[in-house]
Parts: C-alpha cells; sequence; structure tokens
C-alpha cells in the first residue's frame, strides 16, 4: 500500500480507514487531522452494517455521524464541502437506507468484480471487433449457466425444451464448476465445535505445562470435566463462536460469565488457549482458556474508543477465565495503545524460504502496557459490538453543539478565502496560456523556447 500508494482500491481504503487512526500520533497528523480520521473511521463502521435492530436508533446515529465528518472537512477546508461531490452524496445516505435497507445492499462496489471478466473478453478475442466479441462471449456465458442449471428455452420448433438428464446432474457433482458458476452452498458452523489439529503433530500435555507455556499463571486449578480431572490435554487450533467466527489463540472476544446461570453478565477477553481432554474424540469436554479484561467505563478522549485493562485482582480465577466454547459470543478487534506507551520501531530482516535474507523491514515493538483500545472503527461485528458495549460509549456526540453558528463562521471564511483563491488559479491558468503561446511562437520561428538547445 505504501509503495503504489495512488494505486489503492476499495480494500486498501477499508484497511485504512479501520486502523489508520492509531498510528496518528506525534507529529503524523494534527489534532484537526486526526479529527477527521477519527469522525471518517466512526463513519464508516457505521455504514457496513449488515443488519439493523433499531432502524430509528441507527439513523440518528448515521446523521450525527455524517454531520461530523463533514463538520471536521470543514475544518480544515471549507471548500471541500463545495468541490467534493461524494461529501454531498453522503447527506442522502439515511434516507437511502429507510427506503431500501442497510448501505451494502445497494452499493455497486461490488460490481466491479464483473471487470476482470469483462477486460478477459477483450483481451482473448481477435481485436477486429471488440465490442461484438465481448458481447457474443458474455451471452456464451450466460446461455451455459442457463443450460447446466436445468433452464428451459424455445427450440425451433416452438417448444420449450432443455438440457439432457447427463448435462443438468454434471454441476451436481462438480464443485469445481459450482464454484466458478457461484453456485457452492456454504457449509454453516456449528457454534461451539473445535478444530483439533493434526493426530500426528498432537502431543497430550500436562496442565501445569500449558500454562507456563501460554505465560498464565500455574496456580490456575485444572478444569474438572464430567468425567473429573483430565490426565492430559490437547492443544486445539480454533473454536467457533456463537456468531459463526472462527477464533483462534490469541483472539479477542466477547463471552458469558460461566457462573452466570442466565447468560445476561459479558465479559471481554483474549484466548490463551484451547483445549481438549486426550481421551476425547470430539468436541466434549474442550475448554477454552481466557485472559479477562475490563471494559473503560468512560472512552478515551484522544480516539473516543472506550479501552481494555487487566483486572488489579490477585485472584487468578478473577484474571483467567475457564469457559465452555458454547459461551463465545464473537469475535471483536483490539489494538494496544502504542501512544500511551511509546512504542517505538524495530528493525528485522525478512525470511525468505525458511531462510533470513539481507532484506529489512520496520515493525513495531510493543511495550508491555496491558492497555488496549476496542476497535470501533473495525467492520467485522460492528452491529454485535454496538449492541454489547453499553449506550453511552457507543452513543455518537456532534462536533458542534451550535452546527448553525459554525457554519456561518465557515462561511465567511469562505468569502474572504474564495475570491483570493479563484484569482489565483486564474493567474497560473493564464501564465499558462502565456507560456504555452511563447512556446508555439518560437517553434513557428525556430527560435529555441525557454530551456531549448540550439
Amino acid at each position: 500500500m505504501v509503495r503504489y500508494k495512488n494505486a489503492l482500491v476499495g480494500k486498501h481504503f477499508r484497511a485504512l480507514q479501520q486502523v489508520g487512526v492509531f498510528h496518528l500520533h506525534g507529529e503524523l497528523a494534527s489534532e484537526t487531522h486526526l479529527r477527521l480520521w477519527r469522525t471518517a473511521g466512526e463513519l464508516g463502521a457505521l455504514l457496513y452494517y449488515g443488519s439493523i435492530e433499531n432502524v430509528d436508533e441507527y439513523l440518528s446515529d448515521l446523521k450525527t455521524l455524517i454531520d461530523n465528518v463533514l463538520d471536521a472537512w470543514a475544518i480544515i477546508d471549507p471548500r471541500r464541502i463545495l468541490d467534493k461531490g461524494k461529501l454531498h452524496i453522503l447527506t442522502h445516505t439515511p434516507g437511502d437506507v429507510r427506503n431500501n435497507g442497510p448501505v451494502p445492499g445497494f452499493s455497486t462496489e461490488i460490481f466491479e468484480c464483473w471487470n476482470a471478466i469483462f477486460r478477459l473478453c477483450s483481451i482473448l478475442s481477435n481485436h477486429q471487433a471488440p465490442s461484438h466479441d465481448i458481447a457474443e462471449a458474455i451471452a456464451n456465458l450466460e446461455r451455459f449457466k442457463h443450460q447446466v442449471s436445468g433452464g428451459w428455452w424455445k427450440s425451433v420448433d416452438g417448444e420449450y425444451i432443455q438440457a439432457s438428464e447427463e448435462v443438468r446432474s454434471f454441476i451436481l457433482t462438480h464443485r469445481e464448476l459450482q464454484r466458478r458458476l457461484g453456485w457452492v452452498e456454504k457449509v454453516p458452523l456449528v457454534p461451539g465445535t473445535i478444530k483439533r489439529v493434526p493426530k500426528a503433530s498432537a502431543v497430550a500435555q500436562e496442565w501445569h505445562f500449558h500454562l507456563q507455556d501460554a505465560g498464565l499463571p500455574i496456580e490456575l486449578p485444572e478444569y474438572k470435566s464430567l468425567s473429573g480431572v483430565a490426565n492430559k490435554w490437547v492443544r486445539c487450533r480454533s473454536v467457533i463462536s456463537s456468531s459463526q467466527d472462527i477464533c483462534k489463540e490469541g483472539s479477542w472476544v466477547f463471552f458469558c460469565d460461566p457462573q452466570d446461570v442466565d447468560g445476561s453478565s459479558i465479559h471481554a477477553g483474549r484466548i490463551s488457549r484451547i483445549l481438549v481432554p486426550e481421551a476425547s474424540r470430539d468436541s466434549l469436554g474442550a475448554i477454552v482458556l481466557v485472559e479477562t479484561f475490563i471494559v473503560s467505563d468512560q472512552n478515551d478522549v484522544r480516539l473516543n474508543m472506550p479501552f481494555l485493562t487487566r483486572p488489579l485482582s490477585s485472584d487468578v480465577t478473577e484474571t483467567i477465565s475457564i469457559i465452555d466454547p458454547k459461551n463465545i459470543l464473537f469475535i471483536f478487534n483490539a489494538q494496544h495503545d502504542c501512544h500511551s506507551a511509546q512504542c517505538g520501531t524495530h528493525t528485522k530482516y525478512t525470511n525468505q524460504e525458511r531462510q533470513e535474507t539481507t532484506r529489512r523491514r520496520e515493525v513495531i515493538v510493543h511495550k508491555p502496557l496491558q492497555q488496549f483500545f476496542i476497535n470501533m472503527h473495525a467492520l467485522h461485528n460492528a452491529h454485535l459490538l454496538r449492541s454489547t458495549l453499553p449506550r453511552h460509549l457507543t452513543k455518537p456526540v456532534a462536533l458542534f453543539e451550535d452546527r448553525e453558528a459554525a457554519h456561518e463562521q465557515f462561511a465567511a471564511q469562505l468569502q474572504v478565502s474564495g475570491p483570493i483563491r479563484r484569482r489565483e488559479i486564474a493567474e497560473r491558468a493564464a501564465a499558462t496560456r502565456a507560456r504555452n503561446k511563447a512556446a508555439k511562437q518560437a517553434e513557428k520561428g525556430g527560435v529555441p523556447g525557454p530551456g531549448g538547445g540550439s
């Protein structure tokens, strides 16, 4: 992204929108630019909601965040509101959501993936009649899809026919063809199930060894399953959450308190280990060791995000939770508070084919400050995150209490800077025209222009 900064596409901008604000500290950005990044990140997370439970509340938050983005732009350069059409389009989003549903449903970005097919149809043609060749190739693709999927068409005799049984059954047994036609059914993941490591690499070890390997307190008592205390435990790769997320070691999750009967007590934490008894053949008896973190009651002033800290209790049962895999609700993204910890960079050599090379790259070295931000700009599970956290942590706050007075101030600035800018543009355009005219006259008269040779 840094190397090809002038050729970024949608996925690159989404990545920057989600994590860019965490790297803007020190001399990298002023307070006004940080405010713009922050408001844009908050708006982006809300725009990519896949489902909306409370429409009125969502639209109210959406309008506030759109106003904040426009106001943040106006603080830096009020003229952007007039010059950038996309900023104006944002104001129509609440009405579009009320009429058409969530924004991803009527987003046109997904259709850009068809450009590759369109381009290949042109490349693989004879280039004598490109438009005709492209239309014919796409029509053949649609015709083939219609035939193999059991569609009917009118024959020359006027009767409706379809492909033979062998042709129609061909797609049912060939996964590759199904994938290319976009017909592969997604197999739903079962919440609470685990994925074990291959039997050849699975190593059963005692409880205290797993605690030492994960850097957990060895005083943590061994979990007692239905059949008693397991002799040895096997490390697993992942576990499926209630939202069908694949959670691995190091994943940040929200989970229900195992001691809570009605499941109303929800906590945040980071998965340390996923273990299953050696004698178990499936997910029976599996447990998840989670480092418990406390969610702050107030948002950070600088980033407007809640942060996570470790409990101060000396009781290991309050800092480490042993939970059932079914109690994991969903995964979320958290970022280290590098600004408060003053994390620096370190140069390391890159590896190629498991061997160290002479190429170097800069990496961030996190200091041992156990404070993390809940990434409120993340797109994945944004609706679940906001429905789980308290409302006062997620409710948007307007940048200006009196927007009308602020807008009048911006308009007054434009009335002064607008004519000056237009005059500067006109002067530069006149100078360019004069320079081009002089160059043309020099070419006609055989006189070298500015910087020309003999």
